[in-house]
């Protein structure tokens, strides 16, 4: 468990630090403050920004399809 500030892990993880304090204020990426200092649990933040980038799976592509489409559904299987 390695614990950062914004400015450190925005940084070492390319993003910018303007971003991540405004995830963290939408309460979207943990962080927890000591003292006057941000601070953020790495593992944790990489987890919950992988998941808020990654790409929906197929398998929701189908089930938001509606009846009789099926060309579509298989468009979605194959993309």
């Amino acid at each position: 468990m390695e614990l950062m500030g914004i400015k450190e892990f925005s940084k070492s993880r390319n993003i910018s630090d303007k971003m991540l304090r405004e995830l963290i204020k939408q309460g979207k990426v943990s962080a927890g403050r000591y003292g006057r200092k941000w601070l953020l649990v790495a593992d944790v933040v990489d987890q919950q920004l992988r998941e808020m980038f990654a790409p929906p799976a197929k398998q929701d592509k189908v089930r938001n399809i509606k009846k009789g489409r099926y060309q579509s559904a298989l468009k979605a299987l194959l993309d």
